[in-house]
């Protein structure tokens, strides 16, 4: 059985070429101008309300954002071309229904102005990377914008972005909850992409890196805060001030 494992590869799972892959983004982008201009504003607008202190808003701002990629990117074309766009759809429905649903179970019961942290430094380079750079990738290669891929509309930096702005407003268990499908999605289309030798599949492992050591130096700071807490007998929440 493990021998039979063994023979498999990344190709073996991926039913279309990069010809095929590429065409696919230009479809979609095609198919939705210039609805990518609202949903880069969009992704602005709720790292502004994180920035201010209002990570509610900026939460619900990320639930339409996974839906129309579950209907439109996946439902839509992706089916097209594989029967996994099926269960990648109710994959991103699942996670804009974890992110609504969170709203009002907050670890953090005060909303603050962010403080600068390396909690903080991490999310602003998801972020960035998922709204600003990431569609510069295709042009800067010299693919052209018809290339460019955009958060809410494609999945890779809906999840970056998406991954940036949970570090900066969730605490808690449902970090976690929120967090795995797009941690996941960054492994999975970055095996994709380094298959078709695309250099973007190098942003996604990164930054799936980035957020699964923000996750842990949260964690290990929570232990601590508890830790003090406890040894002051003090009531505050340990997520408190953040």
């Amino acid at each position: 059985m493990t021998a039979a494992w063994d023979s498999y590869h990344v190709r073996d799972f991926i039913p279309f070429s990069r010809e095929v892959h590429l065409r696919l983004i230009e479809r979609v982008n095609d198919a939705q101008w210039p609805l990518q201009l609202g949903f880069i504003a969009l992704g602005v607008l709720a790292a502004g309300f994180a920035v201010r202190g209002r990570p509610r808003r900026a939460l619900a701002l990320l639930a339409p954002a996974w839906g129309w990629t579950a209907a439109v990117f996946f439902l839509q074309f992706y089916s097209e071309l594989t029967w996994a766009g099926r269960w990648f759809a109710a994959g991103f429905g699942l996670e804009a229904l974890f992110v609504l649903t969170a709203l009002p179970w907050r670890s953090a019961h005060r909303e603050t102005t962010m403080r600068f942290d390396p909690t903080t430094v991490a999310a602003l380079l998801l972020w960035g990377g998922g709204v600003i750079l990431y569609p510069l990738a295709a042009p800067l290669s010299g693919a052209g914008w018809i290339q460019s891929e955009v958060f809410g509309v494609h999945p890779a930096p809906t999840a970056l972005c998406t991954l940036g702005l949970l570090l900066v407003s969730l605490r808690g268990p449902w970090l976690g909850v929120c967090g795995w499908i797009p941690l996941l999605w960054c492994l999975v289309e970055g095996l994709v992409l380094r298959h078709f030798g695309l250099p973007r599949a190098w942003a996604l492992f990164l930054g799936g890196l980035i957020a699964i050591g923000a996750i842990l130096f949260l964690s290990m700071s929570g232990k601590k805060i508890n830790d003090q807490a406890g040894a002051q007998h003090s009531d505050a929440h340990p997520f408190e001030h953040q």
